[in-house]
């Protein structure tokens, strides 16, 4: 398994700077594997469907630079995650104005700003 993850690491580290898209799937966002956050550090796109808890979404914040307060971001993901085939998308190096999507569908989160 270790050199599996290993492997699949280094295929994201070749794939990006390629620019081929790698997906790789996984059930929880958290492990210390090194290769796993090497994984992490490599992606360009965040898919999220239900996760486990505020843990995972303040882990998710914390580990990308979002350009979103908590606040709007649990609202965000909870409004894009309400239908069980919905989620929500992070484009990681998109400009802030379209980082975010629901779906496909880019969300302007400054309208959120405004709304309050």
């Amino acid at each position: 398994m270790l050199d599996d993850m290993k492997t699949i690491g280094q295929y994201f580290i070749r794939a990006r700077k390629l620019g081929v898209s790698c997906l790789f799937l996984v059930q929880s966002f958290f492990s210390n594997d090194k290769n796993f956050k090497l994984i992490r550090r490599n992606i360009n796109y965040l898919f999220l469907k239900k996760v486990a808890g505020l843990k995972d979404i303040t882990y998710i914040m914390r580990e990308y630079s979002l350009d979103i307060n908590k606040k709007d971001f649990v609202k965000l993901y909870q409004d894009a995650t309400k239908n069980f085939t919905d989620f929500l998308l992070i484009d990681i190096d998109a400009p802030p104005e379209e980082r975010f999507r629901i779906n496909f569908d880019v969300v302007d989160v400054s309208k959120m700003k405004e709304s309050k």
